[in-house]
């Protein structure tokens, strides 16, 4: 099949470019607290903010799992004026059975970003356990965390990775 991954009984997860199909799947199936960090970060719905994050980051990619279906999307972009890259990522509750392909397979990916961004970096609810943990298994430290963060005024701790 052009275009998409093999489907086979040795199929296994992987990360590649999403699509508006996968936008639609995440938004409907987000996990509780990808849903509320998302909206106390940026005020948007999680529609929005994957729809904005395919058409706008410098590359937007889905992770899938074992059937191919997407249970996270996740992105990178630069804001003007600064060369870091700013990585992102929500989820359905799928991600937690699929957390150590998730894991392989993003840290490949991030490794596949070296020399685009000096620095890869971000902030993360307090309260959002699964992605702290993923996030820490991906090899990025945190640093202190940050009171009042967001149009919903929340705890985050920003991460990065150079």
């Amino acid at each position: 099949r052009v275009g998409g991954p093999v489907r086979t009984q040795e199929f296994t997860p992987v990360i590649r470019p999403a699509t508006h199909d996968d936008v639609i799947h995440v938004a409907e199936n987000i996990r509780d607290e990808d849903k509320q960090e998302v909206e106390a970060l940026t005020g948007l719905s999680p529609l929005e903010a994957l729809s904005l994050g395919l058409v706008h980051s410098d590359v937007c990619m889905a992770g899938v799992n074992r059937l191919g279906v997407a249970v996270a999307i996740l992105g990178v972009s630069k804001v003007e004026g600064d060369e870091r890259g700013w990585v992102w990522m929500l989820s359905t509750p799928d991600i937690v059975s699929e957390a150590r392909a998730v894991i392989r397979e993003g840290k490949a990916w991030l490794d596949g970003l070296d020399g685009l961004y000096p620095v890869l970096t971000n902030y993360v609810t307090e309260s959002n356990d699964v992605h702290v943990n993923l996030i820490k298994h991906m090899g990025f430290t945190f640093g202190d965390p940050i009171d009042n963060y967001g149009v919903g005024k929340v705890r985050v701790i920003p991460f990065e990775r150079t």
